[in-house]
């Protein structure tokens, strides 16, 4: 899978159905950062197809929805390397598909994190970014590997 895109800010994500996938990082034992990355199934599909170098009419739930989990690792693995490059010990999860959460960006989410939103050029397809960080003592998670 490859993805080779020109990125543009956008002010607001997609609308619709969403889905997307989420990785929970563990920042120096001390903080946990979960990224979600997101978009309406329409703009996943365009992505897929993109990636995939597929037409959109010949790709199957699979495809579509592996590829949100696919770039949430890309995602993933590139933050990890940049921590681990500054002496900073990272520990992630395996990205986990949603497709059932109805809302993506939780209120407030400037107190916590941040949101970003970018229109993807050649898949003319709208992605979004959250990460959202807490306390590793009052995460609430099972222990990342």
């Amino acid at each position: 899978m490859m993805l080779d895109t020109e990125l543009e800010s956008r002010t607001s994500g997609s609308s619709g159905e969403m889905a997307g996938a989420l990785v929970d990082m563990t920042v120096q034992q001390r903080y946990v950062v979960t990224m979600k990355v997101f978009t309406s199934v329409d703009d996943l599909k365009a992505v897929a197809s993109r990636m995939l170098q597929m037409p959109v009419e010949e790709l199957t739930d699979e495809d579509y929805l592996s590829t949100a989990t696919e770039l949430a690792n890309l995602l993933t693995g590139r933050l990890k390397a940049s921590f681990e490059e500054r002496g900073v010990a990272m520990d992630c999860s395996l990205p986990r598909l949603e497709t059932t959460l109805t809302t993506w960006l939780e209120p407030r989410i400037e107190e916590r994190g941040v949101a970003e939103h970018v229109y993807l050029t050649s898949a003319k397809a709208t992605m979004s970014l959250a990460l959202e960080v807490r306390d590793a003592a009052n995460a609430g998670l099972a222990e990342v590997a």
